[in-house]
C-alpha cells in the first residue's frame, strides 16, 4: 500500500509522529492523526518559505502539499504518501470513523513520505 515509499511497522519516526504513535496506541485516535496532520503543515510550510514560494493567504495542509508538488518541489512519492496521510487525518478530524489500521497506516505513510522528503533535501 505505500507504493515507492518503505513504511516500516518497526522503524525509528520523527519524535512528534512518536507522540502520536503513543497517543494512537493509548486509544485516542483523533488526537494522535491531529498531530499528525499539524506535524505535515509545519513541516509543508517550512519547505514553502525555503522554496521561496508565496501565498496572498494562509493555506492549509492539503494546499500547501497542492502548490508544493505543482512547484514540482516535492517528489511524487512524497506527495502521494503524504496525500494518503492527510486525507485520513482529515476524516477523523472531520467526525467521519478511522480504525485504528488505518490511523496507523496514515502515520507510517507520514513517517515514511516525510524520511524521503529530507533525505530528498540533504541530497
Amino acid at each position: 500500500m505505500c507504493g515507492r515509499l518503505r513504511c516500516r511497522r518497526v522503524h525509528q519516526v520523527q519524535p512528534e509522529l512518536q507522540k502520536a504513535l503513543e497517543t494512537l496506541r493509548s486509544g485516542e485516535a483523533w488526537n494522535a492523526l491531529a498531530r499528525v496532520r499539524r506535524y505535515i503543515e509545519v513541516v509543508l510550510r517550512q519547505r514553502v518559505q525555503q522554496s521561496s514560494i508565496s501565498s496572498e493567504r494562509p493555506l492549509s495542509a492539503g494546499q500547501l502539499l497542492n502548490l508544493l508538488a505543482r512547484k514540482e518541489r516535492l517528489p511524487a512519492h512524497v506527495a502521494e504518501g503524504l496525500r494518503y496521510a492527510l486525507a485520513v487525518c482529515n476524516r477523523a478530524i472531520h467526525g467521519l470513523d478511522v480504525t485504528l489500521e488505518e490511523a496507523e497506516e496514515a502515520l507510517f505513510h507520514a513517517a515514511a513520505a516525510l524520511d524521503a522528503l529530507q533525505e530528498n533535501r540533504d541530497a
